[in-house]
């Protein structure tokens, strides 16, 4: 009987793997970036300047335009980063609340979510989590959009759940996002996190292996079970101090 490490094969394969995802997607996203945050810009110096003494409901377009110019500015960087070393862009790591992190990607998605029910559960404990906010932000947004597409598709009352805490242990902290969608069959919780596999009618199959890079990136963890719902619970832990690449 002959026995082979294979993991250094099988780390060149996903080294490999997420460079092309790279290519592709700073190929997909950068077109569009110009022409949406110049329209946003146009529409604030147009609107917001001729009605200054008229207030009323202008602070939509207000907050609309300004979040449009600054998640195109975010894309751009990363779309910048990509195309420099065709890979995700190493996290820059802060002590943040954890929880104003899941706020930020949660009002995002605000427009979306009118027949959802949504519960959060913060604790204090993980007001000092060292992350990449930027980066955990769209960690958590892929994970919100993961599961209104699987609640849309499963038909029945969407419920969203999102807390954060620090594990039993005290080792880790810990956030967790669940749904009532139509889940995820254990024989698949593997292959969700493999650039282009995916279980959606209309999935790229990216989100996931962009969620499982970052949090790799940063130390941690992730893992995919049941909710209590029956649809998916996906499980992130980062570490309680800065480990991802020391200076």
């Amino acid at each position: 009987m002959t026995l082979d490490d294979i993991s250094d094969l099988i780390t060149a394969q996903r080294i490999s793997a997420w460079a092309d995802v790279a290519r592709r997607i700073a190929h997909e996203i950068k077109n569009p970036l110009t022409p949406i945050q110049l329209w946003a810009q146009r529409m604030r110096r147009k609107y917001l300047q001729s009605v200054a003494n008229e207030r009323r409901d202008w602070h939509v377009l207000d907050e609309g335009t300004e979040t449009i110019i600054n998640q195109v500015e975010e894309l751009r960087i990363l779309v910048n980063e990509f195309s420099t070393f065709s890979r995700l862009p190493r996290p820059h790591l802060n002590e943040e609340d954890l929880s104003a992190t899941v706020g930020d990607a949660l009002r995002l998605h605000a427009a979306e979510m009118g027949k959802v029910t949504v519960t959060t559960h913060f604790t204090a404990a993980a007001s000092r989590c060292p992350h990449d906010r930027s980066q955990i932000k769209q960690v958590i947004t892929n994970l919100i959009s993961n599961s209104l597409a699987a609640m849309a598709e499963h038909g029945t009352d969407p419920f969203l759940a999102i807390s954060t805490d620090v594990t039993p242990d005290g080792g880790w902290f810990l956030l967790q996002v669940a749904d009532s969608g139509g889940g995820i069959p254990p024989a698949n919780r593997d292959r969700v996190f493999e650039p282009y596999f995916t279980t959606k009618k209309k999935g790229t199959g990216l989100g996931l292996p962009i969620v499982k890079k970052i949090v790799e990136d940063h130390g941690g963890t992730v893992r995919i079970t049941d909710s209590q719902w029956g649809g998916t619970l996906v499980e992130i832990q980062l570490p309680l101090q800065s480990t991802a690449f020391p200076e």
